[in-house]
Formats: C-alpha cells, sequence, structure tokens
C-alpha cells in the first residue's frame, strides 16, 4: 500500500492504494511516477540504482528489498503492511447485525 506521508497539506489526497502481486504495484508505482511529474531516470537518480532497475519494478520484476524501499521513498511515498483478515465487525457494520448467522 502507498500514501502520501506529507500530512501538512490537507489537500493532497491521502487515499490508500493496495497492491496484491508484483504486476500490480508495478502499475500503482508506475501511476505514482507519472503522477508526480517523473521520468524513470528521475526515480532511479533519487533512488541511487539504475533507470532499468526503475523499469523492472514498473514491470513487475523482482528486485532486491532495500533496492524497493529506496524506490518508493523516492516518489515520496511509503508502504504499509496490513492484515489480510477479514474484519467481521466491519462487515456486519455493512452488511447488518444478522450476516453470517
Amino acid at each position: 500500500m502507498f500514501y502520501n506521508p506529507n500530512m501538512d497539506n490537507p489537500s493532497l489526497n491521502l487515499e490508500l492504494r493496495a497492491a496484491s502481486s508484483l504486476a500490480e504495484f508495478g502499475e500503482l508505482f508506475r501511476r505514482e511516477r507519472k503522477a508526480l511529474g517523473l521520468t524513470q531516470s528521475d526515480v532511479a537518480r533519487r533512488a541511487h540504482c539504475r533507470r532499468q532497475t526503475i523499469a523492472d519494478i514498473e514491470a513487475g520484476r523482482s528486485v532486491t528489498t532495500l533496492t524497493l524501499f529506496n524506490a518508493i521513498q523516492a516518489i515520496e511515498k511509503q508502504m504499509q503492511l496490513v492484515t489480510l483478515q477479514v474484519d467481521l465487525d466491519n462487515v456486519r457494520a455493512v452488511l447488518g447485525p444478522d450476516w453470517g448467522d
């Protein structure tokens, strides 16, 4: 998941965006980079890696963890780990108290 940690500007969209595969993550990364008006080379310079490495991330290919974290930071985002467990209380709140009985 990505979100913009710059909380000083309330006009920023802080919506969380999730990816469940490398391909989805790569597409999300590409959209975020382009939204910032950055080229792959710009991000590579900021992340201290090759442009091809950024292309690999965007293509859903595997890179080292440190490289991935540096690339995420280079587009001014951060990653958040969240549980995959279903929150039954929230499901009941949406579907009604009789759901699942």
